[in-house]
């Protein structure tokens, strides 16, 4: 069992690593291409919407919110010591894992709903059986 906790802490600490080197890159973004006024727009693909982000930039955010939820619950004294699985998927998040006590489960949740880029929590967390 530690060592399931460990492995599941080192795979963390690594997630949040490379969330921060990759934070650290400097993204520039493309120039806008100009058009004539009486150039026709560009069509858009009918599967497209106007906001979507390439899944790539959508993928890295997932893993942002993970690692920026990951990183809060380790840093928190209260539910630190906990196996706690973080997924997201476009800011829907679920929490996995089990604690001792409701109080503890509480916390959790607080804790990831404080995080930026969480919009929904599922909570699928386990109350250790006593």
């Amino acid at each position: 069992m530690k060592t399931h906790q460990t492995s599941r802490r080192t795979a963390a600490t690594l997630a949040c690593l490379g969330v921060l080197l990759l934070a650290g890159c400097d993204k520039q973004e493309p120039l806008p291409v100009t058009q004539s006024p009486s150039a026709a727009p560009a069509a858009v693909p009918s599967n497209a919407t106007a906001q979507s982000m390439p899944e790539s930039e959508a993928n890295l955010d997932d893993a942002g919110v993970t690692t920026r939820v990951t990183t809060a619950l380790l840093a928190d004294p209260s539910v630190k010591a906990f196996p706690i699985e973080v997924i997201s998927l476009k800011g829907d998040v679920r929490l996995l894992g089990i604690v001792d006590t409701q109080e503890q489960r509480e916390r959790v949740l607080e804790v990831a709903r404080g995080v930026d880029g969480v919009h929904a929590l599922h909570d699928e967390l386990t109350l250790r059986k006593q």
